[in-house]
């Protein structure tokens, strides 16, 4: 949208010059920069996840969801060891869903080959 975008200091100091100049950036922040390349990640594997739940839904508006649901929960945390504790959970979470696929395309690609032999 064209509306106004204000910008609150996480300080407090209310200066939103001051916060847009001095204030985070991602290509500065390795951890902000970490966060926003897992959540890409999420985002291209959740394409690969086109079929519909039991109830119809895709799996796919699921896994982001949740993903967001997460991202959400933990984006005021200041305390970097959790931060990197729950940048390496996501991490495994993204790393087992995406080997869960892989098994069961695997498994689809044989189950369709000894069909066809």
């Amino acid at each position: 949208g064209g509306g106004r975008r204000y910008l609150i200091s996480p300080t407090g100091s209310g200066d939103p010059i001051k916060l847009v100049k001095d204030g985070p950036r991602p290509s500065r922040d390795p951890v902000r920069k970490e966060a926003l390349q897992l959540w890409r990640e999420v985002l291209r594997a959740a394409k690969m996840f086109t079929w519909p739940d039991e109830t119809g839904r895709p799996w796919r508006d699921k896994l982001i969801k949740s993903a967001k649901d997460e991202f959400d929960a933990a984006r005021y945390e200041r305390d970097p060891e959790l931060i990197a504790r729950l940048l390496v959970t996501g991490r495994e979470a993204m790393e087992k869903v995406t080997d869960a696929m892989a098994d069961k395309a695997r498994k689809i690609v044989a189950d369709e080959q000894r069909k066809a032999g």
